[in-house]
């Protein structure tokens, strides 16, 4: 199973919660070793051009300045999560909670620097704890923010480390990790487990477009396409 083997995750943190216009503040990629368990841990900050607003300093703590001051070009850091990526990933699995979004954003970010989309050179599979959580445990009463799931599957992450890319990407994959070992026949063939996602994916957008209209809400940016597509947060 896919759990005994290395993972890589992935994390951004950004500075709109629209991934279609949204650009990269941090990225982190983590790897963890099957064998050993140990983390290696990668993590840029990107030299903004545009001011971080303050709800986006709000929740990730990084203030323009010091993104300026401290920071790599924006162009640099897509090349190299993206490179990163592309060399840790398959047969290694690349978990990414709530997929839609930060692969949608690596997607523009790299349609915006390099005239391209961000497709991997081989097939990377994708293993989004939250779809799972959604569709496997699907009657649980909460929320199913990242850190609402780490508490519920005994993840231990603090408020001071939540919404760091590179805390929230280990914790994405130990969640992940805790959740195919909670539900080993629904997530142990990971070529299955994409057709699976997707139509999980969907069957919940589908019913919370559904929701939102009868609540007489708009709808529109709510995606059924996974694991790109726009998506509303959990």
């Amino acid at each position: 199973m896919w759990t005994d083997g290395t993972v890589v995750s992935f994390d951004t943190e950004t500075d709109s919660p629209n991934p279609e216009v949204a650009h990269i503040v941090t990225a982190s990629v983590v790897v963890i070793d099957g064998t050993t368990g140990a983390v290696d841990r990668h993590e840029w900050l990107v030299a903004v051009e545009d001011d971080i607003p303050a709800e986006a300093t709000a929740i990730h703590g990084i203030t323009t300045a010091h993104a300026r001051d401290h920071g790599e070009p924006a162009r640099t850091v897509v090349r190299n999560v993206w490179q990163m990526i592309s060399a840790a990933c398959s047969p290694a699995p690349l978990i990414v909670y709530n997929a839609p979004f930060d692969l949608t954003l690596l997607d523009r970010e790299m349609r915006r620097h390099y005239d391209r989309g961000a497709e991997f050179e081989r097939p990377v599979p994708i293993i989004d704890p939250l779809v799972l959580d959604r569709a496997l445990d699907k009657w649980r009463r909460g929320k199913r923010t990242l850190t609402a799931m780490s508490a519920h599957y005994g993840v231990p992450i603090s408020d001071a480390d939540a919404h760091g890319s590179t805390a929230d990407a280990l914790c994405a994959a130990r969640v992940a990790w805790k959740i195919a070992r909670r539900y080993p026949g629904s997530c142990e063939d990971l070529d299955a487990l994409q057709v699976k996602q997707a139509g999980w994916h969907r069957a919940w957008a589908e019913h919370f477009a559904e929701y939102l209209r009868g609540q007489g809400k708009p709808a529109d940016d709510v995606s059924p396409d996974w694991p790109l597509g726009c998506c509303w947060p959990p």
